[in-house]
């Protein structure tokens, strides 16, 4: 069953909040592109200049990776009163750009050898702005964050504050409406001098000044999160699906339990037999993100059916040091295997050739205390599936 369009808001907002939780995920990607125009006058000339940060590669700068952050577009002069327009082309590199996962952004302006904080996206109602680029300048008295909305980069959720400046606001993730490495782009008379137009990572894009034509594409890398799901009756078997023109650099699951996963191809135990309704999240090196969620249906004569069969006795149960399996059948190049409660294979022993009645001595080694599902399997069919408890002294 795929996702129902009625449910897909709903389910945006519940996975971005799952994983500002439990993971970090790169605003900055090497697709990013911010689109600018900026202005100035003088007693002659007007200056115009249209253009657009891009990312080209990456360097190590001290103990950080930066990206390197390059300015292409055409810079112009205008004469006031008569004289040609003058028109040149640019493309330089302007300095190196990095996030952290409490959503700062720091730069190395060219030249510099010391980096600056940009933007702290941390940000809430009634706060105010610290110190930083964006508002070097004006943030004496400080700005204070006065209300906040949600907007959508694709399907991307992302904060945008509202300050006492009511000319400039900050996108998370993204920068100011008066730019990115611009100083002083939240100062109240900045705005004749700067605009960000729009922005675009892999997919999605947002315009961000509607009164300036964005050239970005919204066009870019495509990626599909999908996935596939078999079960013994207690262990859940996920297979990843998802496919993706560039490198897939960041998923994770959300089995509907209260439980997550990072493993690519997770095994997963159900505490009980209810439906649930289980996702996937993805996200590319380009910034292309998806997410696919599926009814997974546990069933209460699976898990009866298996934990409660017979082929294997398992005495002590809890045990805390080691514990002895005895088995009625004879079995031949058998598989065992334990899982944890998140269905992550955590030991296994292979192959096992004995006779019937004969014993299998379990060491707990370094496993930590709780619950465990132990799996017995020979060939292609499981012979037994039994919750382990491991007990600390």
């Amino acid at each position: 069953m795929r996702m129902r369009p009625y449910i897909l808001s709903f389910l945006i907002l519940k996975l971005a909040v799952k994983i500002s939780a439990q993971s970090y995920f790169n605003y900055i990607n090497y697709s990013s592109e911010w689109e600018m125009l900026s202005g100035g006058s003088d007693v002659a000339n007007n200056y115009v200049s249209h253009f657009k940060y891009y990312i080209n590669g990456d360097t190590t700068i001290g103990t950080h990776s930066y990206f390197k952050l390059y300015r292409m577009g055409v810079d112009s002069i205008i004469p006031i009163d008569s004289g040609s327009v003058s028109a040149n082309s640019v493309n330089y590199y302007v300095g190196a750009l990095r996030e952290d996962a409490t959503k700062k952004f720091y730069f190395i302006y060219q030249f510099q050898s010391s980096e600056s904080i940009l933007f702290d996206f941390n940000l809430a109602q009634g706060m105010y702005l610290q110190d930083n680029k964006a508002n070097s300048g004006c943030n004496d008295p400080q700005l204070m964050v006065q209300s906040y909305d949600t907007v959508y980069l694709g399907a991307i959720l992302l904060k945008r504050f509202e300050t006492n400046n009511i000319t400039q606001s900050i996108i998370e993730g993204i920068g100011s409406g008066g730019g990115l490495i611009e100083p002083g782009s939240m100062c109240l008379h900045y705005e004749s001098y700067s605009t960000l137009i729009c922005y675009k990572t892999g997919y999605a894009r947002i315009i961000i000044n509607s009164n300036c034509p964005c050239t970005l594409p919204d066009t870019g890398s495509n990626c599909q999160a999908e996935y596939s799901y078999t079960s013994d009756g207690v262990l859940y078997s996920f297979t990843n699906l998802s496919t993706a023109d560039d490198s897939i650099i960041n998923f994770f699951w959300d089995f509907n339990d209260g439980t997550e996963s990072t493993i690519y191809d997770p095994i997963h135990a159900y505490p009980i037999p209810v439906n649930y309704f289980a996702c996937l999240y993805i996200q590319t090196s380009n910034g292309c993100q998806s997410y696919f969620c599926d009814t997974v249906v546990v069933t209460p004569s699976g898990i009866n059916e298996y934990v409660n069969n017979k082929p294997l006795t398992i005495s002590p149960n809890p045990f805390s040091t080691q514990t002895i399996l005895q088995t009625d059948k004879i079995l031949k190049r058998a598989t065992l295997t334990i899982y944890d409660v998140y269905g992550q294979q955590v030991k296994q022993i292979s192959p096992i050739t004995i006779g019937a009645g004969q014993t299998i001595t379990l060491q707990r080694e370094n496993l930590p205390g709780g619950l465990y599902f132990i799996r017995l399997t020979q060939g292609n069919k499981t012979l037994s599936v039994n919750k382990l408890i491991i007990a600390d002294n």
